[in-house]
């Protein structure tokens, strides 16, 4: 056997050592971005219930602090009115 058969046989090997190397990685990054779909899928309809439920929350805070403040303006209406 010479060194030319060596050579080849060297250059086949190292192709498959870089495809064993090289797939890996791709694997991973496969499996990582459909985890990211998975999970954009996932806080997409969490955001729309915690927005959905951040308005409400809103709503009853408004109301609150409309009956809260609204003798306070009116007392200062009445106190503009005499001055």
């Amino acid at each position: 056997m010479d060194l030319t058969f060596w050579r080849d046989v060297a250059i086949v090997v190292l192709a498959v050592e870089v495809f064993l190397f090289a797939i890996i990685p791709l694997v991973l990054m496969f499996i990582a971005v459909r985890g990211i779909r998975w999970g954009e899928t996932r806080v997409r309809e969490y955001a729309a219930r915690f927005r959905q439920e951040w308005r409400k929350v809103h709503r009853h805070v408004e109301r609150w602090m409309k009956t809260v403040r609204t003798p306070f303006e009116y007392a200062e209406y009445i106190v503009h009115l005499f001055k």
